[in-house]
């Protein structure tokens, strides 16, 4: 990460902390309900963005939304499972 935030210093003149402050100062006081969850992935697209690494970030954010969707996925039909099994 080290090479990609003075990658993106280079190109932009902020750091990934001045980014990110002003990315939470955004949503603090523009978002429509002022909450700041999520400024991290946000933080991470822009500075992927900066140094020609979307692409990569993409892949990446991807396979962990759908590893999540699969886990969720897994414990609903655990879930049923063990309700099923109960009421037998």
């Amino acid at each position: 990460m080290a090479q990609s935030e003075n990658q993106t210093t280079a190109v932009c003149g902020w750091s990934r902390e001045e980014i990110d402050n002003m990315i939470v100062h955004i949503m603090m006081n523009d978002g429509p309900d002022r909450h700041i969850d999520g400024h991290e992935f946000i933080t991470d697209f822009i500075m992927a963005l900066l140094v020609n690494e979307a692409c990569a970030w993409r892949y990446t954010y991807n396979n962990m939304i759908e590893d999540r969707a699969n886990k969720l996925y897994r414990d609903a039909l655990e879930r049923v499972r063990e309700l099923h099994e109960r009421h037998k």
